[in-house]
């Protein structure tokens, strides 16, 4: 037996990462980073979440696959629209 513990008044939910982060579980993906880029903040073995029904806006990076690996690049509008290597 014993005493109820005082905190007990205070306990709260477990943080869902799932709930915070993510806002449409049908289109949101994770994929971990081959690579790192340390101007974008991205270490390699890094988990990666993607939401695909975002629009993506000069500067955007996105998930590309090609030659049928991933890889990161950095969306461009100007002079006309075009994917930059990081």
């Amino acid at each position: 037996m014993g005493f109820p513990s005082p905190a007990q008044d205070f306990v709260e939910q477990r943080i869902s990462l799932d709930q915070r982060i993510i806002t449409r579980p049908a289109v949101t993906y994770f994929m971990r980073a081959g690579a790192t880029h340390y101007r974008e903040g991205i270490l390699n073995g890094a988990l990666l979440v993607m939401d695909a029904s975002l629009r993506p806006c000069d500067g955007s990076l996105l998930a590309c696959r090609m030659e049928g690996e991933f890889r990161i690049k950095r969306y461009r509008k100007l002079p006309k629209p075009h994917l930059e290597d990081l």
